[in-house]
């Protein structure tokens, strides 16, 4: 589980007793995050569909009923609202694979050669858990945790978490939150480092949820699924380096 693979950084700067020597040095984990700016573009979708999806009413979910179409022939009329339908079938597949949760595969910065910076997002309503790791230059992965409920600080800090994972006891470790972005409107961003990316896919499980604290107050929980099969992809990419 990913617990035992956080609980193996008792070597680097994650630990509740702050950064010492180790295989995830500071100045390794604030460039990775710096390397990373160039996810938000996908993380934006992201918070932009949540902020698409999370008003929404499911009883507004009704069957489609199309318009008067004024001015058209009943041939232009009928094949007008049998693309509407298509597009309203289409938006409700969305929306239910985003309700259900779902990974996205990619890399985290462009250009990227082939295992640099292999990325998987997953989101559903609670939020994104994004494992990604970074380039040839160093064998860490990135552990971030993006929702609603988590602090958006002015700038970069460290904080002191509790995480909480399925059927495991809490765990205190150090974490960064991310400076706010306003391109990511209401979100924030918790960032946990893991010594190497082969550790951080071992401790995968198919399912797990992840409960985090900061000063007794919960900022995140959510959980995914299809976690294996997350692993296996994360896994081809990271092989092309």
């Amino acid at each position: 589980m990913i617990r035992h693979m956080l609980a193996s950084l008792g070597a680097t700067l994650l630990l509740a007793g702050g950064p010492v020597a180790g295989s995830a040095k500071a100045q390794d984990v604030f460039g990775m995050l710096e390397a990373h700016g160039a996810m938000s573009a996908q993380a934006q979708y992201a918070a932009d569909l949540h902020s698409s999806y999370s008003s929404r009413d499911d009883d507004d979910d009704r069957p489609f009923s199309a318009p008067s179409r004024p001015g058209l022939t009943a041939e232009e009329a009928a094949r007008l609202d049998a693309e509407l339908r298509e597009r309203q079938i289409e938006e409700e597949a969305r929306y239910q694979r985003w309700r259900n949760g779902y990974w996205e595969f990619f890399q985290a910065r462009h250009p990227a050669g082939p295992g640099e910076f292999c990325t998987a997002m997953f989101q559903g309503p609670g939020g994104m858990i994004t494992l990604s790791g970074f380039d040839d230059s160093w064998d860490g992965a990135l552990l971030m945790f993006t929702g609603e409920r988590i602090p958006k600080p002015r700038s970069l800090r460290e904080v002191t978490v509790s995480l909480t994972q399925t059927g495991e006891a809490p765990v205190t470790v150090r974490a960064y939150n991310r400076e706010r972005d306003r391109r990511m409107g209401d979100f924030g961003t918790l960032v946990l480092a893991v010594p190497t990316m082969s550790e951080a896919l071992a401790g995968m499980t198919d399912e797990q949820e992840f409960i985090i604290s900061i000063n007794g107050r919960q900022v995140f929980r959510m959980g995914w699924k299809e976690g294996l099969m997350a692993a296996d992809e994360l896994r081809k990419c990271v092989r092309q380096r």
